[in-house]
């Protein structure tokens, strides 16, 4: 029972170590990966709504700060510059990377929240929850012990979630 609850805040949270920790030791235990899918599917869902919803009460209700009218102008002129395409393929490609608070951001973009949605939630897939899956997999082929693959899943993670913000600072800095 204390597994389900750690790999549901897991889904929640999102942070690819530890998630990715549980997702291996709930793999080892054989839990059923239908119901894995579905806590992911039902957190995701949860927390691009909250964020969402969220993040359309912050601009409405205080849209009129000086904080909220700097975010406005700046995702405005983001939002115009990219164009519909290009709204999607952030919400695709770059949600992902901070979120669960992307959501919060998406009001901003003058984007309908299905398309929210259903965009944020293709992409949390392919970028980050399919890659999660394929550690743990690629782990438990080539490592047979659990305390060492837990170890390998984590070190593994570690350098992949480093390796991704070098790239991400570097790029930031061109």
């Amino acid at each position: 029972m204390r597994l389900w609850l750690l790999l549901t805040l897991a889904m929640f949270v999102q942070e690819p170590i530890s998630t990715a920790a549980v997702l291996l030791q709930a793999y080892q235990l054989h839990y059923n990966t239908w119901i894995i899918h579905l806590i992911f599917a039902l957190a995701t869902i949860i927390d691009i709504a909250v964020g969402y919803y969220l993040g359309l009460l912050i601009k409405k209700k205080f849209g009129d700060r000086k904080l909220v009218k700097s975010l406005d102008e700046k995702l405005e002129k983001f939002s115009a510059f990219i164009g519909k395409n290009g709204k999607i393929f952030a919400l695709v490609v770059y949600s992902p990377i901070i979120f669960p608070i992307s959501g919060f951001f998406i009001p901003w973009l003058d984007i309908s929240f299905g398309e929210a949605l259903v965009f944020t939630f293709i992409g949390e897939i392919i970028f980050w929850y399919l890659p999660e899956w394929l550690i743990v997999l690629g782990i438990k082929i080539f490592v047979g012990n659990p305390f060492t693959a837990l170890y390998s899943i984590i070190i593994v993670s570690t350098l992949l979630s480093l390796g991704v913000k070098y790239l991400f600072d570097r790029k930031q800095k061109k």
